[in-house]
């Protein structure tokens, strides 16, 4: 039986269950079948939940994640911080703009605009707007129309040429920011583990075949309900 080759993940239990079907065609078949859907890898949701099949994980994160991913991460005086301070860093940190630039930036200290003002609402928007949509394209395109044009009312305390810079720094660490976020949000992670079943006692095959054959196959039942513990099968029959 060539098909009866990957089943071996089942143990001792499934030499037993083979040659109960081994006269049945019809049934060896849909154990296969059955077999086929008995995975040994678990799906694991950001929460730690765990599922066997992928729709299970899909309608378990429907119904407690949807409200978490559907709300976009909002634009706060704290987060664009992090992102205008990060921008600063890695322009400190590259030898490829000038030492003069990178001086400058060294001993500036940014001050996060106010949350009433036009400024601070257009980079809300263009954030909130790009978590939405995810459209790279539209989003430098918005931004450096605007941004960069008046960089120096955006980061007061710079020279015009430092701000613009940083401006479009400040661009790229926004949409790094927001692709972490988004990574954050949909991770699903898939781990393989050792099926334990048969360590447990039943595995989902003897399951299946307690509950899915004819009432003519009791006796066969009554064998597979009980993991094989003195002997075999040959022996209890006796």
């Amino acid at each position: 039986m060539a098909a009866d080759e990957g089943l071996f993940m089942f143990g001792d239990d499934l030499e037993t269950i083979l040659e109960l079907l081994e006269s049945d065609e019809a049934m060896e078949e849909q154990f296969v079948s059955a077999v086929s859907e008995v995975q040994s890898v678990e799906l694991v949701c950001h929460c730690d939940k765990k599922y066997k099949t992928k729709g299970g994980l899909e309608r378990h994160r429907a119904a407690k994640h949807s409200q978490n991913s559907q709300a976009p991460q909002l634009l706060t005086q704290s987060v664009l911080m992090e992102i205008v301070s990060t921008a600063i860093q890695k322009i400190k940190e590259s030898k490829v703009f000038s030492e003069g630039i990178r001086s400058e930036l060294s001993l500036y200290q940014y001050e996060v605009l106010e949350e009433g003002s036009e400024e601070f609402k257009n980079l809300k928007s263009l954030f909130e707007g790009h978590m939405k949509n995810r459209h790279v394209e539209k989003f430098y395109g918005k931004y450096y129309g605007t941004v960069p044009l008046n960089s120096a009312r955006y980061f007061k305390g710079l020279s015009r040429n430092c701000a613009t810079l940083l401006s479009t720094k400040v661009a790229d660490c926004m949409l790094a920011f927001c692709k972490k976020e988004k990574s954050v949000d949909d991770s699903c992670k898939e781990s393989t583990v050792t099926n334990s079943q048969t360590e447990k006692g039943w595995s989902p095959v003897c399951w299946w075949l307690c509950y899915a054959q004819s009432p003519q196959e009791t006796f066969h039942q009554e064998n597979v309900r009980e993991p094989r513990s003195n002997g075999n099968l040959e022996s209890r029959q006796a």
